[in-house]
């Protein structure tokens, strides 16, 4: 059942109204050790050999039509605050998640015209706008609370070991320097989260969307919202 966009648009008003509360629902929010391994995935995803030669978007096999085309995750990546997050920037940062499903940890590089038909539905960016989203897009998750937090026993005494993380192992971009426009992008997704967007099982410990739908909604409150509206309807769970 899709949300009816009226009632849809309606609420995303209201929620722009009160971004506080989205704030204080995803701030103190971590991930613990018991909710690494994903749902009914007996072993873990298998790492190839580190690759030196990435592998073009425009390779990755595509069947589905742009407007069916959906983005599953681990519900983890929910518990981080991406609220510094420009609308551009969260459907840059989704879409690219979609084209890192399954891709365990392969090296995927995106050309300018892939970026910019990843942003949004309609986008009429520069290049050189194109390389300021980027750069605020890794500045911004560089800046996110991405925490891996161990707990374990020594001599008796439980302690907690918190770890962070950069979600991606390689967020490389080129630029041309003498007119600082864009060549390409290398994204690698980090091995610590391959979770977060592989081998996710049956087991309802994910958030799946449309991502046409997600890239329409205004304001970037708003969008925090969808997400965990749409894994609210999955589990039950906020």
């Amino acid at each position: 059942m899709e949300f009816d966009q009226s009632d849809l648009q309606k609420a995303l008003k209201i929620l722009d109204a009160l971004p506080q509360t989205i704030k204080e629902l995803l701030s103190k929010h971590e991930i613990k050790k018991e909710e690494l391994e994903p749902t009914l995935t007996p072993k873990p995803t298998p790492l190839k050999e580190p690759q030196n030669t990435p592998t073009p978007c425009k390779d990755l096999v595509v069947t589905t039509p742009k407007d069916k085309t959906y983005i599953t995750y681990h519900n983890n990546a929910n518990k981080v605050n991406l609220g510094k997050l420009s609308e551009r920037e969260a459907n840059l940062l989704f879409a690219i998640f979609q084209r890192l499903k399954d891709q365990g940890n392969t090296l995927i590089r995106f050309e300018p015209q892939d970026l910019k038909r990843m942003i949004m539905v309609k986008s009429n960016l520069t290049n050189r706008q194109l390389l300021q989203v980027l750069k605020n897009l890794l500045d911004n998750i560089s800046g996110a609370n991405f925490w891996i937090i161990r707990e374990h026993v020594e001599n008796g005494e439980i302690y907690e070991d918190h770890t962070s993380y950069m979600l991606f192992k390689q967020f490389e971009i080129r630029i041309h320097k003498p007119t600082q426009t864009i060549e390409y992008l290398d994204v690698q997704l980090n091995d610590n989260y391959q979770y977060l967007l592989n081998n996710l099982g049956m087991g309802g410990q994910y958030t799946s969307f449309k991502l046409l739908e997600f890239q329409r909604v205004r304001g970037k409150y708003a969008k925090t919202l969808y997400r965990l509206l749409k894994q609210y309807k999955s589990t039950g769970i906020l």
